[in-house]
């Protein structure tokens, strides 16, 4: 559907954003139970939501729109540092209780769920007219995001650690 609303939905309702920031956490904090589990649940949501993307390409095979060409044109920089400030951005609001419903907006920012999609949409097409382009573009769009997350989330997890740490000794 080349609907801005319906990506936009998507976006809010990613659920991949939230292990990432606990796998980034746990990293900082060498809890390497809570990291494989954090990775477990992204595995997981990647997964599902890659596995319903590979059924409607099957089943519904559509052509390139422009809100699928216009994902796919940006530069790999460019994914990777919105999607590192906004790792301290949706860290920071993950720990502040006062700001937590901000948490939404970050996920818009990212956007783990629609590259997830795409690659599965991708898979669908490809299995059905071997579009390589959209399954290794849409790859490279969720790594360059799920890094890029990754990494901001450990440095605000080690900003807020020293914040913590220095308010309890001042």
């Amino acid at each position: 559907m080349n609907s801005a609303p319906v990506i936009v939905g998507a976006m809010v309702i990613s659920p991949l954003l939230f292990p990432v920031i606990c796998a980034a956490a746990a990293t900082y904090q060498a809890d390497w139970s809570a990291f494989f589990r954090s990775i477990g649940t992204f595995a997981i949501g990647v997964l599902a939501a890659i596995a319903a993307a590979v059924v409607v390409g099957l089943f519904n095979p559509t052509a390139f729109r422009s809100e699928i060409v216009d994902r796919l044109s940006g530069a790999m920089g460019d994914y990777f540092l919105v999607a590192l400030f906004s790792g301290l951005a949706g860290t920071y609001a993950f720990f502040s209780p006062k700001i937590h419903s901000a948490v939404a907006g970050i996920a818009i920012s990212v956007a783990l769920i629609p590259p997830v999609v795409m690659l599965g949409v991708g898979l669908g097409l490809e299995i059905a007219k071997t579009e390589y382009d959209l399954v290794l573009t849409s790859s490279m769009i969720m790594l360059a995001n799920v890094t890029g997350i990754y990494l901001g989330s450990i440095l605000m997890v080690a900003v807020l650690h020293r914040i913590s740490r220095d308010r309890v000794a001042g």
